[in-house]
């Protein structure tokens, strides 16, 4: 298949067609597409033109490392979910058009945050900057929308925490910390 197939230029043409044939409801699929084009504005021309090679993550931060004074930290989340999904749909749709269904599970339409979970960049970036002081040998591993986050404790001694859901609230994140600190013992001195 032609890179050409998955550039940025085509996922906004994409993006055209499917508010044309009315195949998703019309605000969801504009507010996707914008999402989509305002990320991708922050990337070089030779990124844009292979959709399929795009580090998402990367490229949402370096959107929000350029333009993030001008949205809240909810509407960030918002955008990143809405550009994710753009691409999902995208990439769908071109690797399989005849197959395409549009990725509505994401309350019908409605935006996270607007009555539902959504995934928190500052948990990604949170555990990226954990991560980061951890030896190379480490690695944390994503699975669906889960996270394995190494802890190291001591010389020796990592910790994994497995299945942290991406979108971490602060109210989960002190539940886990209470069942931690619940196995914790004091050494007594004597």
């Amino acid at each position: 298949m032609s890179a050409d197939k998955f550039s940025a230029a085509k996922l906004s043409e994409f993006w055209d067609y499917v508010i044309g044939k009315g195949l998703m409801n019309n605000e969801t699929a504009t507010s996707r597409k914008i999402a989509a084009q305002k990320v991708l504005e922050c990337l070089d021309e030779s990124e844009r033109q292979d959709l399929r090679s795009l580090n998402r993550e990367e490229a949402f931060l370096r959107f929000q490392n350029i333009a993030g004074k001008k949205y809240s930290p909810k509407s960030l989340t918002v955008y990143r979910s809405r550009f994710y999904a753009s691409l999902d749909d995208f990439l769908s749709y071109v690797t399989n058009p005849s197959g395409f269904k549009p990725n509505l599970s994401k309350g019908n339409g409605k935006q996270k945050g607007e009555g539902s979970k959504i995934k928190k960049v500052r948990t990604m970036a949170v555990a990226k900057e954990a991560i980061s002081v951890l030896p190379h040998s480490v690695e944390t591993a994503a699975i669906a929308d889960n996270l394995t986050l190494p802890i190291p404790l001591r010389p020796g001694i990592v910790v994994k925490i497995f299945g942290l859901p991406s979108d971490l609230t602060e109210d989960e994140a002190k539940k886990i910390c209470g069942v931690v600190s619940a196995y914790a013992y004091t050494v007594k001195s004597s």
